[in-house]
């Protein structure tokens, strides 16, 4: 199941059905007013229309919802970075704890990346 094909006018019913809003919306909502029922194809092209507004619609891990950004206080707008923050520092943690088992279980596996090679530019920065 790939990623919902988004148009311009998702993101357009999405940014008026978020204007008419006066609070968070959760995807059931949003899903239901924009494509007539809360089904998980919809919210999931809520989600997918949600993230081509870019930074217009503010939605994080453990918000309420959907929200646009101009209508989101200070404080919501700090708890939004102050979540994703969180999430992305446990998802390296979570990586380096795989990355350093993989390689100590099983270190003939180790694959250079020749793309995390110097360039020469900034070996003659050295």
């Amino acid at each position: 199941m790939g990623e919902p094909v988004i148009e311009a006018a998702d993101v357009e019913r999405l940014i008026e059905a978020l204007s008419a809003a006066t609070d968070w919306m959760l995807a059931a909502d949003l899903a239901a007013r924009i494509y007539g029922a809360p089904t998980e194809t919809n919210k999931r092209r809520v989600r997918a229309a949600a993230a081509a507004a870019g930074d217009g619609v503010v939605s994080y891990p453990g918000s309420r919802g959907y929200k646009l950004w101009r209508r989101c206080t200070v404080d919501e707008l700090h708890a939004c970075l102050a979540s994703w923050q969180a999430q992305t520092d446990d998802m390296r943690r979570r990586r380096d704890l795989y990355r350093m088992r993989l390689f100590r279980e099983h270190p003939a596996t180790f694959r250079e990346d020749p793309s995390l090679r110097p360039s020469s530019e900034q070996l003659v920065m050295l």
